[in-house]
């Protein structure tokens, strides 16, 4: 942000860089598990900077980063012996965190033009 891209590229970018870091799982995990992980990181970091860029705030980045994994354990942990119901919910709470991490950081950037 400070190097002058938008909210959007830096959401994205960040987003990015917090799904590479995730990749040192591959130690000791299937390959099937570790790009579901790195997937699924991706959408959280656009979350989490939209957080970030709405709120400037690291500590409520924090503490959401906390909650979704608390509450997501399940589904990152074994993905192959999880339910189709279970693999459905979590796919619809991806998109559903996707579409939010774009609304917050669209819905900043229309503040800034008015």
């Amino acid at each position: 942000k400070k190097k002058g891209y938008g909210d959007m590229i830096s959401m994205l970018l960040s987003a990015f860089v917090f799904s590479l870091t995730h990749l040192t799982n591959i130690v000791g995990m299937d390959l099937s598990s570790v790009v579901l992980q790195v997937g699924y990181s991706f959408v959280v970091g656009m979350v989490l900077a939209a957080i970030f860029l709405k709120n400037g705030s690291i500590l409520q980045v924090i503490l959401v980063h906390f909650l979704i994994d608390y509450v997501n354990r399940i589904f990152t942990e074994q993905p192959s012996s999880a339910s189709t119901f279970q693999l459905i919910l979590f796919a619809g709470l991806l998109v559903f965190e996707a579409i939010y991490a774009l609304w917050l950081t669209g819905r900043k950037q229309e503040r800034e033009e008015i």
